[in-house]
């Protein structure tokens, strides 16, 4: 987990922010629409195939349009594979995971780990930190984490503590306070004083 951590940070480095407001009910309409530059079809093309060349709005549309949940078994078979070791049969689940949810943190993270640990630097690590970091880029630009009104938004708590990793922030060593946001929670989290907002968003309907 130290190391995933550190290549959460790694390629963190390589993310420019620029914080946009994140406008829910305008990406739903712009994936479903067949003639939008932002159809989902679209999207999910460019982001299996060369990952590297989208933008941030279309990341931020492929991250926040795509909130398909994981199987929990298939997700805590994986875990449990890439505990004990078994990177190529972690390799494996990833891949079969990632058919149906493809813009799934975890996933990626592991399957990006899973590389590196039986090929290192590689062609394959190089393409899932590509995929990893355009949907890091689609989280950190939806605010900068100081008030409720410029929380960044995650689509899980999960996410949400991949997140905390990309700043940083070790989640053990904070006080966390939650509170009902209008499309799921806040959790603020407390630093010695130092406070980040984040809202999970649970409504998929939005």
């Amino acid at each position: 987990m130290k190391k995933l951590i550190l290549l959460f940070t790694l390629f963190a480095s390589h993310i420019t922010l620029i914080a946009q407001n994140v406008n829910l009910n305008e990406i739903k309409k712009n994936l479903e629409k067949k003639s939008s530059d932002y159809n989902q079809e679209k999207l999910l093309v460019k982001f299996k195939g060369l990952p590297i060349q989208l933008d941030s709005i279309e990341s931020r549309h492929l991250y926040y349009g795509n909130k398909v949940s994981v199987d929990y078994k298939k997700a805590d078979e994986l875990r449990k594979t890439f505990k004990e070791e078994n990177y190529q049969k972690s390799i494996e689940l990833a891949e079969e995971i990632l058919k149906n949810t493809p813009t799934d943190l975890e996933t990626i993270s592991i399957i990006m780990e899973a590389y590196y640990k039986i090929q290192g630097n590689s062609t394959k690590l190089n393409h899932y930190s590509a995929q990893f970091t355009k949907m890091i880029d689609a989280i950190l630009s939806s605010g900068d984490g100081k008030t409720e009104k410029t929380a960044f938004l995650t689509n899980s708590v999960t996410d949400e503590y991949i997140l905390l990793a990309i700043l940083k922030k070790n989640a053990s060593l904070m006080k966390r306070i939650s509170k009902p946001s209008k499309d799921g929670m806040y959790d603020i989290w407390d630093e010695n004083g130092k406070k980040i907002y984040i809202n999970v968003i649970y409504d998929t309907k939005f």
